[in-house]
């Protein structure tokens, strides 16, 4: 275990899944494939990725290989926690995916899932090390065709899935977080705001009519893409539903219009990289309009405005967020081609 995670305030929370005898006893229990995938291993390192207290979390442990046949000694696996209970749905439809034109081969795939394991509430997935596609990515503006593809290609897919997510479960979900931003600390002119803010986003949803279901990612923005060589990699699979394919589009839009707004120095790029991404996937899924599209960007953007509270590093967002997401809702022009209706 690495020393560093000893000084993690969330340590002792995640104690159980940060002892590697233990951990590895359970693996070895439950995931008898690894032995046959990697012959005899051990656990030598943890490192905690992401944490969300109470929630989840994303660990990657090193695996170091005794009887290795392969040049690399070692293997990084993730393992994914859920602490109410292990998420089987997720590893499920992503090995569905993974078997079904999602493979290690595919110019378009997905991490394979390589077992759960239950007693910890987790389950593991394979490390793949490509480059996350962010606004400081030097081909930024290149790529967008390669990633509009790839998420066509998983609105295209036939995944055998049951939840339906719908603008009206948008809305609730913007209502709710909307209440509670109405009792945050917060500048007066921002309060001010939001009966304005929320009478804008249920505009733009009232104007969404009915569209065929597609299989959403329903969480796709820049850090859920991963390049690797000529392959794009979709990763964080967890919110996979049916519904609008807008939505993907609108809320890769929307995370990039607010990393504009969070960072000027890079909005120049990230306006060029929403426009070649958006002519890629008009292309691509011609049945899905640029009034669609503008509808779930401002959707997109409303929920980033609370999201924004949350981070202090990120409170400077709020007020320009806000008044962007006015005028989008104010703007008579549906081309969500980002010069004509943002800057």
């Amino acid at each position: 275990m690495s020393d560093s995670l000893n000084s993690l305030p969330s340590y002792h929370v995640l104690a159980p899944w940060l002892d590697l005898n233990r951990v590895r006893f359970e693996i070895e229990l439950n995931c008898p494939n690894l032995a046959k995938r990697f012959g005899k291993y051990d656990i030598w390192q943890a490192h905690v990725l992401r944490h969300k207290p109470g929630r989840r979390c994303l660990i990657a442990y090193q695996f170091m290989l005794q009887n290795s046949q392969t040049p690399d000694q070692s293997v990084t696996l993730l393992g994914k926690i859920r602490f109410k209970g292990l998420d089987e749905k997720t590893p499920r439809l992503t090995k569905y995916l993974h078997q079904h034109g999602f493979g290690k081969r595919s110019l378009v795939r997905v991490p394979e899932v390589l077992g759960t394991v239950p007693s910890l509430h987790m389950w593991l997935q394979e490390f793949v090390a490509g480059e996350v596609v962010g606004p400081q990515k030097r081909n930024l503006v290149e790529v967008q065709p390669q990633i509009a593809t790839a998420i066509s290609k998983l609105h295209e897919s036939k995944l055998p899935i049951q939840h339906t997510h719908t603008v009206l479960n948008e809305i609730k979900t913007l209502d709710k977080l909307y209440a509670e931003l109405s009792h945050c600390e917060m500048q007066h002119n921002l309060m001010d705001l939001l009966p304005l803010l929320i009478k804008s986003y249920r505009k733009a949803a009232a104007n969404l009519l009915i569209s065929q279901p597609a299989v959403l990612h329903r969480d796709f923005y820049f850090d859920q893409v991963l390049i690797h060589n000529d392959q794009t990699v979709l990763i964080d699979l967890d919110t996979l539903s049916l519904g609008p394919a807008a939505l993907d589009i609108g809320n890769y839009i929307g995370h990039f219009i607010e990393y504009a707004v969070r960072d000027p120095d890079c909005a120049t790029s990230c306006i060029a990289a929403c426009n070649s991404f958006l002519r890629s996937s008009y292309e691509l899924q011609p049945t899905i309009t640029s009034s669609m599209i503008l509808s779930w960007t401002i959707l997109s953007i409303a929920r980033l405005i609370p999201i924004s509270r949350k981070f202090p590093d990120r409170y400077h967002v709020t007020l320009p967020l806000a008044d962007l997401l006015l005028n989008l809702g104010n703007s008579k022009s549906n081309s969500p081609f980002i010069p004509r209706f943002v800057w």
